[in-house]
């Protein structure tokens, strides 16, 4: 009987190699291209749909810090334009393509006056 060794490994963030290469935002960006363009309907698979989400949110978490110290985050306009795509097709079809994971850790909260 075999155990996976890398059972949680990526729930530990004390562990040494979660840090040692940490991917640039235009890194990220040009993955989720390749995710997207590699298969049209990415936004139908959960797991994709996971991957898209956390290279979203880390995407979101950079721009915001390098707002909020008044930094330019050197993103392509190109690069924005995609994730304001992206980003639209993923809230569109949340409802109906969203696994439970995904809806536990990026739940979407709609204001009532939209």
């Amino acid at each position: 009987m075999s155990t996976n060794k890398f059972e949680g490994f990526f729930e530990n963030n004390n562990h040494p190699a979660m840090n040692m290469a940490i991917p640039s935002v235009s890194q990220v960006i040009e993955t989720l291209m390749m995710i997207c363009g590699q298969n049209h309907q990415f936004y139908k698979d959960s797991s994709l749909r996971l991957l898209i989400c956390g290279g979203m949110d880390m995407c979101e978490k950079h721009l915001i810090k390098m707002r909020d110290e008044g930094r330019d985050p050197g993103i392509h306009v190109g690069y924005a334009a995609f994730m304001m795509l992206l980003a639209d097709r993923m809230v569109d079809s949340y409802d109906e393509y969203a696994g439970d994971k995904e809806r536990e850790l990026f739940p979407i909260e709609f204001d009532e006056d939209e």
